[in-house]
């Protein structure tokens, strides 16, 4: 399988398989607080999968797709 993630009981991922990370290790990823990412859950704008009664995991990819590009600061005059 070319470019999977291999799992240690043996799974295999393909790319377009969610790469779950904690909250914590999300909003260290990014520089946010864990509270943003529990908002943007509740907002719907990313989302959360639980794994079990307290344990709630994001998906890094989807989390990176919510970054967006500043305006280029040749045509918007940012210094």
């Amino acid at each position: 399988m070319a470019h999977s993630k291999k799992y240690p009981d043996g799974r295999h991922s393909s790319p377009g398989d969610p790469s779950l990370v904690s909250l914590q290790e999300g909003a260290q990823t990014v520089g946010v607080c864990v509270k943003t990412l529990r908002n943007w859950i509740s907002e719907g704008r990313l989302t959360g999968y639980r794994l079990g009664p307290r344990a709630i995991r994001i998906d890094r990819n989807e989390l990176f797709a919510l970054a967006r590009p500043l305006a280029d600061s040749h045509t918007r005059g940012v210094a």
